[in-house]
C-alpha cells in the first residue's frame, strides 16, 4: 500500500491573479477560499475538488517564470498508517 492518497495543493505562479482566478471560478467552478492582496503579496486559495487547493501566487511581469501558470510547488496527502 502506497503512502500517498492524493493531491492537497498545487501553487503556480501568475502575471494576473484575477484572471487566473477568473478562469479557474468561471471555467470549472473553482472555490475562492482565501484571497490576500497585499503590497508585497497576491495570492489566493482555490478549492478544486473535495481534498485539493489550487494556489495562484502573482509575480512581476518581468522575466520567464510565471508567464503561464507555471507551477512553483505541490503537495502531496498521505496517510503514516498502513
Amino acid at each position: 500500500m502506497t503512502l500517498l492518497s492524493g493531491i492537497n495543493h498545487a501553487a503556480l505562479l501568475t502575471r494576473d491573479l484575477a484572471r487566473t482566478v477568473e478562469f479557474y471560478t468561471e471555467g470549472f467552478g473553482a472555490e475562492v477560499v482565501f484571497e490576500e492582496d497585499g503590497p508585497e503579496l497576491r495570492h489566493a486559495i482555490l478549492r478544486i475538488g473535495e481534498h485539493t487547493m489550487l494556489h495562484p501566487v502573482q509575480v512581476p511581469a518581468a522575466g520567464g517564470a510565471g508567464a503561464r501558470g507555471y507551477l512553483r510547488e505541490s503537495g502531496w496527502k498521505y496517510s503514516l498508517h498502513r
